[in-house]
């Protein structure tokens, strides 16, 4: 995997410490969706809420986190694949919330959704999300 350095660059964006640190997070929990409120408290000593915020919507905007929406009522964000840009996100895996501990994930071990939507309809975004008890908490 690219450095967050390469990510930063290869987004066009301009390198800060703030944005390294925030995007080395996402990489050491890449498959853990974190809420701007986990943010908030991991480094509300270093980033006010103003540039966490600004942060998150920018990687969004660029491709190098997506959005998930679960049962928590949260937007929880996680890092994309190789295969994201500002132009096209590909987030048709399964996200899996716990309702025991509250952690969403991504999983992608070779689960397939297939939607075929009726004509004249034009996906943009999906989302998909299975509720239920994870392994740690089982």
């Amino acid at each position: 995997m690219k450095s967050s350095l390469e990510l930063l660059n290869h987004a066009e964006l301009r390198i800060t410490s703030g944005r390294i640190a925030i995007l080395d997070f996402f990489k050491k929990n890449a498959k853990v969706g974190l809420s701007i409120h986990d943010l908030l408290h991991l480094f509300s000593k270093e980033y006010d809420k103003v540039t966490l915020y600004r942060t998150i919507n920018t990687f969004e905007e660029k491709g190098l986190i997506h959005k998930i929406i679960d049962e928590s009522g949260l937007d929880k964000y996680a890092l994309c694949g190789e295969n994201c840009s500002d132009e096209q996100h590909n987030h048709d895996h399964v996200h899996f919330y716990c309702l025991s501990c509250g952690k969403t994930e991504c999983l992608d071990e070779n689960l397939e959704i297939t939607i075929k939507l009726p004509a004249h309809y034009l996906k943009k975004h999906s989302n998909f999300v299975i509720s239920g008890i994870c392994a740690f908490c089982r």
